[in-house]
């Protein structure tokens, strides 16, 4: 029961921001054609400069899972 409490308190949360990163990183580019976004830019009420710029350290450190690195999202945040 904790198990389950933990994740759905704990992880479910993290994924479900980064999903609404990468949706907010994708709206963003296909409206603007790249993803060079201020570091403050909000997209709606999403931070997205600073989501990008995480996602970007995470990336460059090693960090980024590889599932989230190989599906793609490395090349589409990792690149200006």
């Amino acid at each position: 029961m904790v198990a389950k409490w933990v994740k759905f308190r704990v992880i479910e949360p993290e994924q479900q921001d980064w999903i609404r990163g990468y949706d907010a990183a994708v709206r963003y580019r296909d409206r603007v054609g790249d993803l060079e976004v201020p570091y403050e830019h909000l997209e709606g009420a999403y931070p997205l400069g600073r989501w990008l710029s995480d996602q970007r350290r995470a990336l460059r450190a090693g960090q980024m899972s590889s599932q989230r690195a190989e599906g793609g999202a490395g090349d589409r945040v990792g690149h200006r």
